[in-house]
């Protein structure tokens, strides 16, 4: 132990005692290398600063006398106008000298490299006049600077030797005087890693090690019995968040995630990585942010129903929140909250009170038009067949109700369907036996009814059998309804490995693109008039979808208005055994 902590030490000694020598010499450098730079460019600057070429040169010559730093005075396409000292030969064009090219693009170029015309390391600072005509160029030898600077690196690492030295001394002996307290202190600390908190340290120390000795033992007691306090308490509030429907997330007075449940992380879609988060940068949801500051803000508890939005679809969901703040020693440390989804609830609730207006507005038209009739018949019709004709229109109107009152039934019927035992429906056959029934229906509006099967494929899929027919007899009919004399519908089959695809299209009215997404609502119409006049409820399409979705299908609509509609079903393909 004494060994392994005094090479450890003495390592970081060694390792640190050059680190910072070599620092040292680093920041020499770069300081002595900020100076010359600095001092040259605030020399090119004064010698710039002059106001004509003659005033520019006498000031090269003082700079140059007074610091011996050599000025060069360039024009702005590279040609040496003046040079102090001068050179013996002839001057080669500076334009591709690199601090003239930064001088020319920045106003002031820096430059160390070596020069070819005087044959020694230099460091060069260019700045252009303020006319931007000329670029003063002023230059400094690195060898004076490169010698000074190893001088100054050898007596610091001198300097850090001898302090190194003295550093091993004291590491040696101090390692002698702490290991020993510390391997015990190690083997308790161990046994606290490994869970073991009863565990106490037993030898007589003094001075700051005993007080540490002391420590360790009252906090082995401590530890024991919060460790037992607190497994308990979190098992408990584990138990509880893991089972609990309604999601819970906790934040600091910093609106930063302190604690969520599986609930609220599937709710919110976020993950454990959350927690530490801000709410905002965890959740994207602004609305919820503003809800934890009001209720921070606040003095009683806060409830509301919020509506968010998630994902790329903006999906929509309603949560009501309830929540209140935490508070420890009186001060307010956070806030939590509960968060019920109630987006099912409310979507039912507006499903019922939208069904209930609708059924009552369907029932009521048919009845007060029966029961006008009714009361002119009860006063007296003298003609015989305008009485006639108002109980034709009373039979008509209670058809109607009935046909209502089926369709709700029905739809009804298929909201609580539980499919049993499902049966191989063989789609071709289903479409054969509507086309059958509805061939008279066809005929009497001179309407073209086509089957076209698939040559290449059988078509059945797994389902009810009374359904499919019922969905092909919903659709062929409203197609015949909707198509004008003359016109064709038709009833195509296709299929491939996996699915059944049935369409039903007509060249009939066509469908507005903004109608076709409520197209499957219940009591939806396109054309209200047009639909009650041929005897439609509202209900036809609404039950096509309730039947594809209970076979695991798809339904989609493609329609041009004045050219037709066509209605695309999918569903699951069957094996035929």
């Amino acid at each position: 132990m004494r060994k392994r902590v005094f090479t450890v030490t003495a390592i970081l000694a060694v390792l640190m005692t050059f680190l910072i020598s070599y620092l040292a010499i680093m920041r020499i450098n770069n300081t002595a290398l900020q100076n010359i730079k600095q001092t040259l460019l605030t020399n090119a600057k004064i010698v710039a600063s002059q106001g004509s070429e003659n005033e520019m040169r006498a000031a090269a010559d003082v700079v140059y006398q007074s610091s011996g730093m050599p000025v060069t005075l360039i024009q702005k396409d590279g040609a040496v106008l003046y040079r102090c000292p001068a050179n013996a030969g002839a001057e080669e064009n500076h334009l591709q000298r690199e601090e003239v090219q930064q001088a020319l693009k920045t106003g002031q170029g820096v430059a160390t490299r070596y020069s070819t015309t005087l044959g020694k390391n230099m460091c060069y600072i260019a700045v252009t006049t303020g006319d931007g005509a000329y670029i003063v160029r002023l230059g400094q030898q690195m060898d004076t600077v490169n010698a000074a600077n190893r001088q100054m690196a050898l007596e610091t690492i001198l300097l850090s030797g001898i302090c190194l030295a003295g550093l091993l001394v004291l590491d040696w002996r101090m390692t002698s005087l702490v290991t020993a307290p510390i391997n015990e202190i190690t083997a308790v600390a161990c046994a606290y890693a490994d869970g073991h908190y009863g565990q106490k340290l037993e030898g007589q120390y003094k001075d700051e090690l005993g007080v540490l000795a002391a420590a360790f033992n009252s906090m082995s007691t401590a530890l024991v019995q919060a460790n037992e306090t607190l497994s308990a308490d979190n098992a408990k509030l584990q138990a509880i968040m893991e089972a609990m429907t309604n999601g819970v997330v906790a934040v600091d007075s910093n609106l930063k995630v302190i604690m969520t449940n599986p609930a609220a992380r599937q709710v919110l879609g976020i993950g454990w990585s959350a927690e530490g988060q801000s709410l905002f940068v965890a959740t994207g949801k602004q609305e919820l942010e503003s809800f934890f500051k009001r209720t921070l803000e606040g003095t009683n508890k806060v409830s509301e129903e919020v509506t968010l939005r998630f994902g790329v679809t903006r999906q929509q969901k309603t949560l009501r929140i309830r929540g209140s703040r935490l508070k420890q020693n009186g001060v307010i440390t956070g806030a939590v909250a509960v968060l019920e989804d109630i987006t099912e609830l409310k979507r039912l609730e507006n499903i019922r009170t939208e069904f209930a207006a609708n059924v009552s507005h369907e029932l009521k038209t048919p009845l007060t038009s029966i029961r006008g009739f009714v009361e002119t018949l009860e006063t007296g019709v003298d003609d015989p067949e305008m009485a006639k004709r108002f109980l034709h229109i009373i039979a008509s109107e209670t058809d109607r109700l009935t046909r209502l009152i089926t369709d709700i039934l029905y739809i009804s019927e298929l909201e609580s369907y539980r499919p049993g035992v499902l049966e191989i429906v063989d789609v071709l056959q289903k479409a054969s036996d509507t086309k059958l029934l509805l061939d008279k229906k066809a005929e009497k509006k001179k309407i073209h009814l086509i089957l076209q099967p698939d040559p290449k494929h059988e078509a059945f899929c797994m389902g009810d059998g009374d359904k499919v027919q019922q969905m092909l007899v919903n659709l062929v009919a409203n197609a015949i309804n909707y198509t004008p004399e003359g016109g064709t519908v038709s009833i195509c089959l296709s299929s491939d490995e996996k699915h059944v695809c049935l369409t039903v299209s007509d060249t009939g009215i066509g469908i507005a693109e903004k109608d076709i997404p409520r197209l499957f609502e219940r009591f939806y119409r396109v054309d209200k008039g047009r639909s009650r006049a041929t005897g439609g409820t509202g209900l036809g399409l609404a039950i096509v979808k309730h039947v594809v979705m209970s076979m695991h299908g798809e339904i989609r609509v493609e329609s041009e208005v004045g050219k037709g509609s066509s209605f695309i079903v999918t569903l699951p393909k069957a094996e035929r055994v």
